[in-house]
């Protein structure tokens, strides 16, 4: 999504940029998954780190990733109205959607979209799908085709949204060249 909204500027009027809130977790839940996925090294740090943390949004006022590179930092540098919603699939959600009437809604990452929001959109709504669908669709898409040693099938696909996963009309699919050991910086 960083790198598509300029881009888009430059041909469309951007009516709104939805941002779903995260949803909030206790603080056991968040380290049993830092945990699972990260390890007890890296979720130490996190318990140590907590107390500066807080202190330092309470001082600076810092609450998550306002970078340039955000969707709230894109969405601010280009002029484009902003709204942020508790859940992707409420009512508030689609109450904005009317009101904005826009032609065509884009998915960047978020869970699945029910019909009662991607029926909105006059033309339908588009997702980014990380992966090459329909071999890998859902989650870690990217992670599973590496897993599988499956690397013709790394890559993006941008598709409508209907009402099974990742199972809709694909309107573009590339793959991208992966070796053993590359980074994702590489």
């Amino acid at each position: 999504s960083v790198v598509i909204l300029p881009k888009i500027s430059e041909v469309n009027n951007i009516v709104g940029v939805i941002i779903e809130l995260p949803k909030k977790k206790s603080l056991l839940i968040k380290y049993k998954w830092l945990m699972k996925y990260f390890g007890v090294k890296y979720t130490f740090k996190r318990v140590l780190t907590l107390p500066y943390r807080k202190v330092v949004i309470k001082f600076f006022g810092y609450h998550g990733n306002q970078s340039e590179n955000s969707i709230v930092g894109i969405s601010d540098h280009q002029k484009f109205p902003y709204h942020l919603v508790k859940s992707i699939n409420s009512n508030e959600t689609k109450d904005l959607l009317n009101v904005l009437k826009p032609d065509i809604g884009i998915n960047c990452g978020t869970g699945i979209i029910r019909r009662m929001i991607f029926s909105i959109p006059k033309y339908g709504c588009l997702k980014f799908q990380t992966g090459i669908v329909p071999q890998y669709r859902g989650l870690d898409t990217i992670f599973w085709a590496i897993y599988n040693k499956d690397f013709d099938n790394i890559g993006l696909t941008i598709h409508f949204v209907d009402d099974t996963i990742d199972t809709g009309d694909i309107v573009y699919q590339e793959t991208i060249s992966y070796t053993v050991g590359q980074s994702i910086d590489d």
